[in-house]
């Protein structure tokens, strides 16, 4: 059984935000709050240590008081450059992902990703809504570090492409509201 002590959590952060104006999205503000805060309160409780993915305004998300990563494949190679980043440093087995601008996050996200893992033995385990993958929420091994990163080094950063390869399982959501993410200014009015 994979433990709480054994995932790291990793708050994916590093997008241009274009949809949004170009501004960082984890400090657009949403109910009070930004995007990162959301994110913070519901995986933090589920993992043993955190990590954050970001590529700009480094010192402010370091303020945080959680690891901050950058992508070590440049010039903003997409979620999966994150994800390769947060293996790459985590000090767990686990590491369990989300994106910052998904602020509806159950608080038995990475429970629920654990017991598909354990019921198929999986590498990786993607979320869906049960019509279509949501592959930036994961819980995958660190030990897929060198896989994702010959992956990225081919120019390939679709992440469904990468774990189709892996030993991979798909666990499903009903509720739909966990994947809503806030991309543009209208979503924030929801």
């Amino acid at each position: 059984m994979i433990t709480k002590q054994q995932i790291t959590g990793l708050i994916l952060a590093g997008g241009q935000g274009s949809r949004m104006g170009g501004v960082d999205k984890g400090w657009v503000n949403y109910q009070g709050a930004p995007l990162i805060q959301h994110a913070i309160s519901a995986l933090a409780p589920q993992v043993t240590e955190l990590c954050i993915s970001a590529n700009r305004e480094l010192a402010r998300y370091q303020q945080l008081g959680y690891i901050v990563v950058e992508d070590i494949i440049k010039d903003f190679a997409g979620p999966l450059a994150g994800i390769h980043a947060g293996l790459a440093q985590a000090s767990t087995d686990w590491v369990a992902t989300i994106p910052v601008d998904s602020p509806h996050i159950s608080q038995d996200l990475v429970a629920k990703l654990v017991a598909c893992q354990q019921q198929t033995e999986a590498e990786v385990i993607f979320a869906s809504d049960g019509e279509f993958p949501q592959p930036v929420f994961l819980l995958l091994q660190k030990s897929l570090l060198a896989s994702l990163a010959t992956q990225l080094n081919s120019g390939d950063g679709k992440i469904m492409r990468w774990v189709k390869q892996q030993k991979h399982a798909e666990c499903v959501f009903t509720d739909k509201r966990l994947f809503e993410n806030k991309n543009s200014p209208d979503d924030l009015k929801v």
